[in-house]
């Protein structure tokens, strides 16, 4: 396993990526997982919210929950009736995985009070991310791999920017 003290990892699998001459305007951006993964993912959209705006994107967020059926749904709906013409899928795949744990890494010099610890928030996770059309075509997709610290909010930019990149790149 990884060590607290070790760096972030972040593995992307690029999936397809369908030139279908989509040029979004909005996006709705779904987060699907357990409540671990929901720390993650709104942190991410906040990011995503920047980085698409950038490319002329308006985004908005939502949580679904960790019941597929259910999300499924709810996305169902906002299709039908939401302004939105495109819409980003983020879920969870390994459920079987504590998604969050928290680590002891040794630091510094020992004081003479005791030893010095930094606590870490680990995330370690499998996600999917699907980008669909309003005709429910999957227009790009990717997996992501990931192990690191859940409070390093520059690592989110980092994440926002690759996923951008792929999946809505529109200049």
């Amino acid at each position: 396993g990884l060590k607290a003290t070790e760096g972030p990892i972040y593995i992307f699998e690029w999936g397809k990526r369908v030139s279908s001459g989509n040029r979004y305007k909005h996006l709705l951006i779904t987060g699907q997982g357990t409540s671990g993964t929901r720390l993650f993912m709104e942190k991410l959209a906040v990011s995503l919210n920047k980085t698409f705006a950038k490319e002329g994107i308006k985004t908005t967020y939502e949580y679904l929950g960790a019941d597929s059926i259910l999300a499924a749904q709810e996305i169902a709906k906002y299709k039908s009736a939401g302004p939105y013409d495109g819409f980003l899928n983020l879920m969870q795949k390994d459920e079987t995985n504590k998604a969050v744990y928290i680590g002891q890494a040794k630091i510094g010099i020992p004081q003479a009070a005791g030893n010095s610890y930094n606590y870490v928030v680990r995330y370690k996770q499998l996600i999917k991310i699907e980008l669909l059309n309003r005709r429910n075509e999957i227009t790009a997709d990717a997996t992501m791999q990931l192990n690191f610290d859940l409070r390093k909010d520059y690592y989110y930019q980092t994440l926002a920017n690759k996923i951008t990149a792929h999946m809505v790149k529109q200049k």
